[in-house]
C-alpha cells in the first residue's frame, strides 16, 4: 500500500499513480472533492472534503441569537481553497444569508488589504477565508488596521 501525500495539489496526481499500479493509497492531507470524483476505488482519504469544511462553520453563525444578514468569502485561488468556498457558496444559497463579497487571489499575494477593504465596505456580519496558514496571518495581521470588524471570522488549514 502507499501512503499518500499532505496536500490536494499532490494528492490528485499520486492518486493517479496508485489506481495505475492497483495499489490502496491511504492520504491525510488532500481533501479536495476531485481526488474522490475520478472513480478511483485505491484512494482512501481521512478528511471530509473541502467543500464540507465551512458547512459547520455557517450553520453555527446561524444559530447564534443575533442572526447574521451577510457573509464575505475570500479564497485562495489553489485548488483545496477554490473548494472549501464552492461548498460554502452551496451552503449560502441553502440560506437567508447575503454573500456581499466574494473574491478570489493568488496563492503568492502578501497583502489582502483591498479585498479586505470590499469586506469592510460591504458591512458583513460573516467572513470566511478559504486559504492556507499564510493567508490567515495576513488576514489576522490585516483586519485590524483596514477596520474589519465581523461578528464572526474562520479562516480554513
Amino acid at each position: 500500500y502507499l501512503l499518500g501525500p499532505y496536500s490536494s495539489t499532490v494528492t490528485l496526481p499520486a492518486s493517479a499513480v496508485a489506481a495505475q499500479n492497483q495499489k490502496p493509497m491511504v492520504e491525510g492531507g488532500g481533501a479536495s472533492p476531485e481526488i474522490f470524483a475520478q472513480g478511483n476505488e485505491w484512494i482512501f482519504g481521512l478528511l471530509p472534503t473541502a467543500n464540507k469544511y465551512a458547512k459547520s462553520y455557517i450553520d453555527m453563525c446561524l444559530a447564534q441569537d443575533e442572526t447574521p444578514e451577510s457573509i464575505a468569502i475570500l479564497a485562495e485561488d489553489g485548488t483545496f481553497s477554490q473548494s472549501t468556498a464552492e461548498g460554502a457558496r452551496n451552503k449560502i444559497e441553502q440560506t437567508d444569508l447575503e454573500l456581499v463579497v466574494d473574491q478570489t487571489f493568488p496563492s503568492g499575494t502578501s497583502d489582502l488589504s483591498t479585498n479586505l477593504g470590499r469586506v469592510r465596505d460591504a458591512g458583513a456580519d460573516v467572513l470566511l477565508l478559504c486559504a492556507h496558514q499564510k493567508h490567515n496571518i495576513i488576514l489576522a495581521n490585516q483586519m485590524e488596521s483596514q477596520g474589519v470588524n465581523v461578528d464572526a471570522a474562520m479562516g480554513t488549514v
